[in-house]
This record gives structure tokens, C-alpha cells and sequence, in this order.
């Protein structure tokens, strides 16, 4: 209840293997979310389920090794997708297919 209405929210310096798949669902007003430092390795199917007005969606850091097929299902209102780091092992080749607003 108490986090419900926050717009920005960002994980550092945290290991997170894989992305927690749904652990946003009830942040629906987010509409900002930075990844620092190495948090996420793995991006999985529906890791932000309930994130329909998340609007960016940012990872820097040393890596993210793995990004699922469906991994961003449900952004229907992303604008902006960044992913800077230095490797990307695998990116699943439908990993993208729901994201047609981002750029």
C-alpha cells in the first residue's frame, strides 16, 4: 500500500538473478525504473507484469547476461529503452516483439 503511487524507482548495486518476474505488479504508477551496478543478470518472462505506464526503462551497469523471450511483455507505454553496459550474452530473438512504442 504504501509504495502504490511512486513514479521513479531505482535497484543498486544488488544481484538479482534472474530479474524478479512480477515483483512490480503492484507499483502500477511507476513510471521510471533504473537499474544500476550489475542488478539484473537474467531478464525474465513478465519480470515487470503491472508496469503498463512504466514510460523508461534503464539498465547500466557491467552486464546483463540473459534477456528472455517476453521479457517486457505488458509496457504498453514505454517510451524509452536503455541497456548500457559491457556484454549482453543472450538476447532472445522475440525478446523485443511487445515493445513497439520504445526507442
Amino acid at each position: 500500500d504504501g509504495l502504490t503511487g511512486l513514479k521513479s524507482l531505482g535497484i543498486f548495486g544488488r544481484n538479482i538473478t534472474p530479474f524478479p518476474a512480477t515483483d512490480f505488479q503492484d507499483l502500477s504508477s511507476l513510471e521510471s525504473l533504473w537499474v544500476y551496478d550489475g542488478a539484473a543478470t537474467k531478464i525474465v518472462v513478465d519480470s515487470f507484469s503491472g508496469l503498463a505506464g512504466l514510460q523508461v526503462l534503464t539498465f547500466y551497469g557491467p552486464r546483463v547476461i540473459t534477456i528472455d523471450p517476453g521479457a517486457f511483455n505488458g509496457l504498453t507505454s514505454l517510451d524509452s529503452l536503455r541497456i548500457v553496459g559491457r556484454s549482453i550474452a543472450t538476447i532472445a530473438t522475440n525478446a523485443f516483439d511487445d515493445l513497439t512504442n520504445s526507442d
